[in-house]
């Protein structure tokens, strides 16, 4: 008995450092103590604060500096960083993306009133805040094309292929040109811009599942998650239910690795994960 426990000391000793030896190989970096409301990881990497709504753009060494005031969404795209309005009646463009000194940029209005502004890739989304269609950027201020009627929630994939889920939830439609029903129900869908990546969670279960473009399927990747995000690189990432663990998916349906947590929020993009931190909604970057 006196050896069994010692084995079993021993073994949860050898448990112990191969769980620091994994620990070591990843890091969280802190990046600015907020308070954050949310995030946007292309391109770069910006912050709002929650209390006043102002955006900031990280500089690197020089920590976040403030670039415009509060917005009801900010977006970021290959193309730059867009904010809608607060009161919906402008979409605005920041010029500044570029910048690593410490002057800031400017904001041009290129589009007119909206409820939603999406996006992703080289596209840039936005729905008539009247009928809820939804239109696209042309790149020229003001100029918008109608491409489709109303949606819950759009994303984008690497390819520029824009997806939606239907307003009762009940069908995820992709648009290539025309629009096609490629599955259905969701409770929320998700994209990476790399890999070709489209995810939707089931409504009942919660359960994510990724789309598979050859076979024309669903394949269910994982268990239910308070929010999933997926990056650049293809990396999917989730969130337990009670916020306590942060995932990583590791390539195989089931096969999970917690890399972090607690967390309130995670976020996802070319720049990386984020997340922010429980109540004081701190930020933090993994680092690999």
């Amino acid at each position: 008995m006196i050896l069994l426990k010692k084995v079993m000391l021993i073994l949860c000793f050898l448990s112990l450092v191969f769980i620091l030896a994994q620990s070591a190989q990843a890091s969280w970096e802190k990046l600015w103590d907020g308070p954050v409301g949310t995030v946007v990881c292309d391109p770069g990497q910006y912050a709002t604060r929650q209390d006043t709504g102002d955006i900031y753009q990280y500089r690197g060494d020089q920590g976040y500096k403030k670039i415009g005031g509060p917005a009801k969404k900010f977006i970021g795209t290959n193309d730059g960083l867009f904010g809608l309005s607060p009161d919906g009646q402008g979409i605005w463009e920041y010029t500044g993306w570029q910048l690593t000194t410490d002057t800031a940029g400017e904001w041009i209005q290129i589009g007119g009133q909206a409820s939603a502004i999406y996006g992703g890739g080289h596209v840039l989304l936005a729905t008539n805040p009247d009928t809820g269609d939804l239109y696209l950027y042309t790149g020229t201020p003001m100029r918008w094309l109608k491409i489709g009627g109303p949606g819950k929630n759009f994303v984008v994939t690497d390819s520029n292929s824009i997806v939606g889920l239907s307003p009762d939830s009940n069908s995820i439609w992709l648009y290539e040109g025309p629009w096609r029903q490629i599955g259905g129900p969701a409770k929320e869908i998700y994209s990476s811009t790399g890999q070709h990546g489209i995810y939707a969670t089931n409504p009942e279960t919660g359960d994510i599942y990724k789309y598979d473009f050859p076979e024309k399927e669903w394949i269910r990747l994982g268990g239910p998650g308070k929010m999933f995000a997926a990056d650049d690189s293809g990396n999917l990432y989730g969130l337990s239910n009670d916020g306590s663990i942060v995932w990583k998916y590791m390539g195989v349906p089931d096969d999970w690795e917690q890399i972090g947590g607690p967390a309130e929020e995670i976020y996802a993009g070319g720049s990386g994960l984020y997340i922010t931190s429980p109540v004081t909604r701190k930020l933090f970057h993994y680092i690999p």
